[in-house]
């Protein structure tokens, strides 16, 4: 499962290792929490029925950046040891998504656009990962 690394690190969060506050440590375990179930939501995408849904791995993935950027870390840099904490969760994003990535990088590689001709004689670009227009 790709979030492993993450989790280990929640572990270590949860058990104090980092000397967070309370609150801060509840904040910092439910946003863990988050990305850990959008890492794992992209994941199961690619094995929906037999066929991946590459729109929901895309999306989930996009999510992904959005909510582990600076807004959530900025209470991360009121100490040292929060910061500690804050590199430690930034290291296990990535090498909890990395397989996650490579497998929507392969999947897009082999979707292309393509151009359609409508009804109305109008045309439309198909999108590579989810081929709506």
């Amino acid at each position: 499962m790709p979030p492993e690394r993450l989790r280990d690190v929640r572990q270590q969060v949860e058990s104090g290792q980092f000397s967070l506050t309370p609150e801060m440590q509840h904040a910092v375990l439910e946003r863990i929490d988050d990305i850990i179930r959008d890492i794992e939501a992209a994941d199961q995408a690619f094995e929906y029925k037999g066929k991946p849904d590459l729109a929901d791995a895309a999306s989930r993935t996009a999510h992904l950046f959005y909510i582990s950027g600076h807004g959530w870390r900025r209470f991360l840099a009121a100490s040292a040891e929060s910061a500690r904490a804050g590199i430690a969760i930034g290291l296990a994003i990535r090498e909890s998504v990395a397989p996650v990535l490579a497998q929507l990088a392969a999947a897009v590689d082999v979707s292309r656009t393509t151009l359609v001709r409508r009804a109305d004689a109008s045309y439309t670009l198909t999108c590579c990962v989810c081929g709506g227009d």
